[in-house]
C-alpha cells in the first residue's frame, strides 16, 4: 500500500516539471551528458539532480542540507478544497478527487488565463504549465507564458558565455519571475537568418532552472503532503463506548473527517494484541448492515452486539463507502474499550474526642439523669487500595497498555472541594492529582494520607479518567463521624411506686460512607449499629427479658436494647446516693481507648454494569473482597 502511495506521490511531483507538462520530450539533457560528456549541460532535472553532489561524502553531504534548507524546508501547502471540485461532464478516466492535484480543470483551454493559477485550488500541472518555459516550448507552442510580454533584466548577470542576458516575467501574466528565459548570445544573429523570429532551439542555463527550483520544488513537497493528506483524510473515531441499561452495550460514532461520508461500519475485535499471534474477529456489522450517513463532526450512538463467551478490550472500527466526492473510501480507527475497578483494601484512623457531661431536665418519669456524651472526630486519615485494569500483559502483549490518564482524590461535601493527598507509583501530589506524563505503566497502587479533620458531611472521592475520557467514580470507605454517651438515670414507675436504676453506656458510630460497599460489621457485630455495654457495681444484677445475671464489674457488651439496673423501693434521694459513686466514662467504663473496627463488603455488579464487565474483561465480574475500617483514640 505505501509503495504504491509512493508511485502517486512520484507522479504528482512529476507535475512540477514544465517539459512534463507541456509534452516536452527534451533530450537534449540525455545527449549532452550521454554523448558529450558535458556535465554540467542538460535540463531542469538534471540540474536539480546535481545539486546533491559532490566530490566526497562530506561534501554531498552538505550540499542535500543546503538544498533541502533553501527548497525543501518550506512546502506550498494546497488549498484542500480541490479535491472537492465536481467532475467536469464526459470524464471517463481521472475520476478519483485525488486527480485534481496535478489537473483541476481550472485552467482551461477555451478561456486560458494564468492569473487563475495563482489562487484557489490549481493542479501542479496546470501552475507549472501556465508559468514557465521548457527546453523544446520556447517558441509558441502554448499561449502562456507569452514570450513577447517579456522584458530584459539587467540586474541578473549572465551565468555563462553562452548567454547574453535573461528576460523577466512582469505581473499580470501569472506568477511574476526574475528570470524566465534567457537569450543566447548567438541568437540575435541566427534570428536574422531566420526572418527575425526566435531561434527553433532552446538557450539553457542555470539561473533559469534555479528560479524555476525556487517556484516549483516547494510546491511539489506540499502536493506530495496532499496526497498523503487525501488518503489518509477520512477520520472516523469512537467517542464512546460502554452498557446502556441492563441488556445492551452500545458505541458512540463519529465523523471526524472535513466531509460527510456514507457507508458500512464494522467493528472487529483484536486478540492477542500486538503479538505475532494477533487475531481480528468482526464482532458487529452497525446499523444491521445498512448505510450510515454521518455529516463532518457528526456522531451517532449504535448497538453493538457481543459475541458469546468471547471478550475483548481492543478493537478496530472499520468504515466503507463514500468520503466526499470518493466512492469506495476506506478509514479505520484502532480504539479500545478500557475497564478499571478500584479495589479499597483498608481505612485508618484516629479520633480526637470533645466529651461533656449534661444533666437534662427532669421529667415525672425521669426525676434524675446525668449524661456523658462525646464526640469522635477522625483524623490522620490513611486509605490504601489498588486499581485493576482489564489490559493486561496477557491480553496486549505489553507490560502495561496506558490507558488511565488522570487520578483525582477529592473530599466532598456541603462545602467546597477540598484536594486529599494522593500518592501514585511513588509520587506524592498535594493537589489530589495525579496525571499521566507519557507512557508509563497504569497505576495500579494508591494510598491516601490526609492528617485534617475533615466536616461530617465530607466524603471521601477517587476518580480515573481512562483514554476517550470516561471518568470512573468510586466513594471510599471511611468513618465519617462517631458518637458516645454514659448514663445514669432514676426511673420512677407508675405503678407500685418503684425507683429503677439504669445505666447505660452507648457507643454509635455514625455514617460509615461506603459508595457502592455495604456495611458489614461494625466492631464485630452485625448492624444495627447501636452497641451498648453493661456496667456493673459489685451487688448488682442485670435483670433483662425476666432473666437475670448475677454478676460483678464486667465487659458483656450487647446492642440494639437497654440494660437494666436491680430495682429498688425508696426515694429519688435514695436513688441518687446510689447513682452518685458511678463515675460517667466514654466510650465504656472498662475500655476507655477507643478502638473500632468495621468491615463492608462491595455490592456486586449488576445491569449493564455487569454486562460491560463480561464483555471487556475475561471474568465473571470483579472478585469480591472486604474492606477493614479501624479508628482508634488519638493519643
Amino acid at each position: 500500500m505505501f509503495r504504491a502511495l509512493g508511485h502517486v506521490m512520484h507522479l504528482v511531483v512529476d507535475a512540477s516539471v514544465p517539459e512534463h507538462t507541456r509534452d516536452d520530450a527534451h533530450p537534449f539533457g540525455e545527449i549532452s551528458r550521454k554523448y558529450l560528456f558535458r556535465k554540467k549541460a542538460g535540463n531542469y532535472e538534471y540540474w536539480v539532480s546535481d545539486q546533491h553532489d559532490g566530490a566526497n561524502d562530506t561534501q554531498k553531504k552538505a550540499a542535500e542540507a543546503a538544498f533541502r534548507a533553501r527548497y525543501l524546508s518550506s512546502p506550498i501547502a494546497i488549498d484542500t478544497s480541490v479535491f472537492n471540485i465536481v467532475l467536469p461532464p464526459g470524464e471517463t478516466i481521472a475520476k478519483a478527487p485525488v486527480a485534481r492535484l496535478i489537473d483541476s480543470d481550472r485552467y482551461e483551454q477555451e478561456a486560458l488565463d494564468p492569473n487563475l493559477t495563482l489562487s484557489g485550488p490549481i493542479g501542479l500541472a496546470e501552475f507549472a504549465s501556465a508559468n514557465f518555459f521548457s527546453e523544446d516550448t520556447l517558441t509558441g507552442q502554448f499561449t502562456f507564458p507569452r514570450r513577447d510580454a517579456l522584458t530584459p533584466n539587467p540586474r541578473v548577470a549572465p551565468h555563462s558565455p553562452q548567454v547574453r542576458r535573461y528576460f523577466a516575467k512582469p505581473a499580470g501574466q501569472g506568477l511574476p519571475t526574475s528570470v524566465a528565459l534567457a537569450e543566447c548570445a548567438s541568437e540575435s544573429v541566427l534570428s536574422r537568418w531566420s526572418a527575425g523570429r526566435p531561434a527553433p532551439y532552446p538557450c539553457v542555463d542555470e539561473a533559469v532552472w534555479e528560479e524555476t527550483a525556487t517556484h516549483m520544488l516547494p510546491r511539489a513537497v506540499g502536493y506530495a503532503r496532499g496526497v498523503l493528506d487525501y488518503f489518509f483524510r477520512g477520520k472516523v473515531g469512537v467517542r464512546r463506548v460502554g452498557p446502556i441499561g441492563s441488556t445492551l452495550i452500545f458505541i458512540d460514532v463519529e465523523n471526524q473527517s472535513a466531509e460527510p461520508l456514507e457507508g458500512v461500519f464494522e467493528v472487529y475485535g483484536r486478540y492477542q494484541k500486538g503479538s505475532a499471534s494477533e487475531e481480528r474477529v468482526r464482532w458487529s456489522v452497525l446499523n444491521g448492515g445498512n448505510p450510515i450517513s454521518l455529516a463532518p463532526g457528526a456522531w451517532n450512538r449504535y448497538p453493538l452486539d457481543v459475541p458469546p463467551d468471547d471478550p475483548t478490550g481492543f478493537f478496530v472500527l472499520v468504515f466503507r463507502g463514500r468520503l466526499g466526492l470518493e466512492e469506495n473510501a476506506v478509514a479505520g480507527q484502532v480504539f479500545a474499550a478500557p475497564q478499571v475497578d478500584v479495589i479499597q483494601a483498608s481505612y485508618d484512623a484516629d479520633a480526637a474526642s470533645t466529651c461533656a457531661v449534661t444533666r437534662p431536665a427532669p421529667t415525672f418519669n425521669l426525676p434524675f439523669r446525668e449524661l456523658l456524651e462525646c464526640t469522635w472526630q477522625p483524623v490522620n486519615h490513611r486509605v490504601e487500595g489498588r486499581i485493576a485494569s482489564n489490559f493486561r500483559e496477557s491480553d496486549s502483549g505489553n507490560p502495561s497498555d496506558p490507558i488511565i490518564e488522570r487520578i483525582q482524590a477529592t473530599w466532598e461535601g456541603t462545602g467546597p472541594v477540598v484536594p486529599a493527598p494522593l500518592r501514585i507509583n511513588d509520587i506524592d501530589s498535594a493537589a489530589g492529582v495525579w496525571q499521566r506524563a507519557g507512557a508509563e505503566p497504569n497505576p495500579e497502587a494508591f494510598t491516601i494520607v490526609d492528617p485534617a479533620a475533615r466536616p461530617g458531611t465530607s466524603r471521601l472521592m477517587l476518580r480515573v479518567t481512562i483514554r476517550g475520557g470516561t471518568v470512573v467514580t468510586t466513594q471510599l470507605a471511611t468513618f465519617r463521624s462517631l458518637r458516645t454517651s454514659a448514663e445514669k438515670q432514676a426511673r420512677l414507675f407508675a405503678t407500685g411506686g418503684y425507683f429503677l436504676y439504669t445505666l447505660r453506656n452507648t457507643s454509635v458510630v455514625m455514617n460509615i460512607d461506603a459508595g457502592r460497599l455495604a456495611t458489614a460489621a461494625i466492631g464485630g457485630y452485625p448492624l444495627p449499629t447501636s452497641i451498648q455495654g453493661d456496667f456493673l457495681p459489685p451487688g448488682f444484677a442485670i435483670r433483662s427479658g425476666g432473666v437475670t445475671v448475677s454478676g460483678t464489674q464486667g465487659g458483656t457488651a450487647t446492642h440494639g436494647r437497654n440494660t437494666f439496673l436491680q430495682e429498688l423501693t425508696g426515694t429519688i434521694l435514695q436513688a441518687q446516693a446510689v447513682l452518685a459513686p458511678i463515675v460517667l466514662t466514654a466510650p465504656f467504663p472498662e475500655a476507655p481507648d477507643l478502638d473500632f473496627s468495621a468491615s463492608v463488603n462491595p455490592r456486586p455488579l449488576s445491569g449493564g454494569a455487569l454486562l460491560g464487565w463480561k464483555t471487556f474483561v475475561d471474568a465473571e465480574g470483579p472478585e469480591p473482597y472486604s474492606i477493614t475500617l479501624r479508628v482508634r483514640q488519638a493519643q
